[in-house]
């Protein structure tokens, strides 16, 4: 039996409205209300960014943005005009259907049948179908580690289509690299997708109109090198061949196909249904590609030019990295091409925003393995005067490295505090040296860092918005940092009890506190 399923009229997107109210629209109506619309608004915050980066590859080839007249003109009718998405959509309306068997939608019907699918299959033998829900990261299948779910191999989870297409758009720009669920027994080792490390940027509006405006980016002020082949998969009679390992523009690697996957519908229940699939490796990206919408720094080691990209850390929330983010002067090609498209809006009179309001999406990995703790999706919002004015940025600057260099101070004196409480008769004994390995051991147990950071989250925003309206603004942060630097270690001297060795302990930590902040606040002191 033939199904189908086209993502241009099945409602399968998920989207908030003006007033809060979760809606699932097909793609033709999503741009056809996105000024009604709030957000996409999935489950999982990759789902929402790789959404989001179909949809702006799909703009991208509807409404043909030469230069930045042409993003004006449309930017001021406050809406996607019809008479050219419909004119797109008729004509490559057949090349959404999720299950069409000759250009099934972010799939490959040929899995199988290309000359080196048969050279790594034994004779005789076909693709083996595999569960879809092995492929999902945050669910419990196989050898992945369970993120968000329970969910059991022994669970045979199907997923309605709508579902189905969610997971599908989101594995081809979100999968890890490493040996994973493979048709073809000989070919099971993936490369990462092309958003699969990184901090995605996505600059917002006021609405979902406006939202994908301001990542719509004109031919003429492209940031990658691009070609007249820079058109999306659905355009390609054949996404995977040939072979390449650079996209041919911004739309290509918006809709990089990393992996080759077919869906296999079913009906359960009298409902169309996914739980099997066949995948193999789809296209992998060069490691020296740079991703234009990632913020990334340039790093040269002697002749050696190395290029980092900004990542999810583990207990390190993002606000630290706000310099980063509002870094005006870093080099064009090191910013996300959302920001970039910003700062030129403005400088050309276009928007007069008053602030820059981000979202950053990704994976939160460990570098180099097939290993991911969570999802994660970060609002980032500040005066757009930051871009502007370079010397209240250099003030925010200072008081981020003011922030870290209070971290140092807290680390000398919880580190002090935990030596002197394992030997308090240290300072009495010459040439005594506490054993490390002990001393680091009850660090650790008491250490307050995870506190100190999540106290100043709150007064550092207060910060973000006040610095450019009020005098007293670096004042209030120092001594915002002051009271919860004590705070905290007041905390971790709790832990280490009241007997005589904790009561000295903490003695001695707060006089190396005293000590490490006075030496940070007032440097001109040390210098005499």
């Amino acid at each position: 039996m033939k199904y189908t399923f086209n993502l241009l009229d099945k409602p399968w997107v998920p989207c908030t409205d003006s007033m809060g109210y979760l809606k699932t629209l097909s793609l033709n109506e999503l741009i056809s209300r996105a000024q009604t619309l709030s957000a996409i608004s999935s489950h999982l915050p990759v789902i929402n960014a790789a959404i989001y980066q179909l949809v702006i590859a799909l703009l991208s080839r509807v409404y043909t943005l030469t230069d930045l007249d042409d993003w004006e003109k449309l930017w001021k009718t406050g809406h996607f005009t019809q008479d050219k998405l419909a004119s797109y959509t008729e004509k490559w309306h057949g090349r959404f259907n999720l299950l069409d068997e000759i250009f099934p939608f972010y799939q490959d019907s040929k899995i199988g049948f290309r000359a080196k699918d048969i050279k790594n299959l034994d004779k005789n033998d076909k693709p083996a179908e595999k569960s879809f829900t092995g492929h999902l990261l945050h669910l419990a299948s196989g050898s992945n580690a369970t993120l968000f779910d329970h969910t059991l191999d022994s669970n045979e989870t199907s997923y309605p289509l709508g579902l189905a297409a969610q997971y599908l758009v989101m594995l081809q720009a979100y999968s890890l690299g490493g040996m994973g669920v493979a048709s073809i027994g000989k070919d099971k080792f993936y490369k990462d997708a092309a958003f699969s490390r990184g901090i995605f940027f996505l600059c917002r509006g006021d609405n979902l109109f406006e939202t994908l405006m301001r990542n719509l980016v004109p031919q003429s002020f492209n940031f990658m090198p691009s070609t007249e082949e820079d058109i999306p998969c659905w355009e390609r009679n054949d996404p995977f061949e040939p072979e390449r390992s650079a996209p041919t523009g911004l739309i290509d690697l918006l809709t990089w196909q990393s992996r080759r996957i077919r869906l296999v519908p079913e009906l359960k229940n009298g409902q169309v249904m996914v739980k099997n699939c066949f995948s193999a490796p789809g296209l992998s990206l060069a490691e020296s590609f740079v991703n234009p919408f990632y913020l990334n720094e340039h790093a040269s080691d002697g002749e050696k030019q190395e290029v980092k990209l900004m990542r999810f850390q583990m207990n390190r929330a993002l606000w630290r990295d706000s310099a980063a983010i509002l870094d005006r002067d870093r080099r064009l090609e090191d910013k996300p091409v959302c920001k970039r498209l910003f700062e030129k809006l403005r400088f050309e009179g276009i928007l007069e925003d008053p602030f820059i309001r981000l979202v950053l999406s990704g994976t939160l990995t460990e570098p180099g393995k097939k290993k991911a703790y969570r999802y994660q999706e970060e609002v980032f919002n500040a005066p757009a005067v930051y871009l502007d004015r370079p010397d209240l940025y250099q003030q925010l600057q200072e008081a981020l490295a003011l922030a870290e260099a209070m971290r140092s101070c807290l680390y000398f004196a919880t580190y002090t505090l935990a030596s002197f409480k394992m030997y308090p008769e240290q300072d009495s004994k010459e040439s005594f040296s506490p054993d490390k390995k002990i001393v680091g051991a009850l660090y650790q147990h008491i250490e307050q860092e995870a506190f100190f950071w999540s106290r100043l989250e709150a007064p550092f925003y207060r910060l973000l918005n006040t610095l450019p309206i009020n005098a007293l603004a670096l004042t209030e942060w120092k001594e915002t940092l002051n009271k919860y630097i004590h705070e905290s270690l007041a905390r971790a001297g709790e832990l280490t009890g009241d007997d005589f060795a904790g009561l000295k302990a903490r003695a001695k930590a707060e006089n190396r506190l005293f000590y490490e902040v006075s030496k940070r606040m007032n440097p001109e002191k040390k210098e005499e």
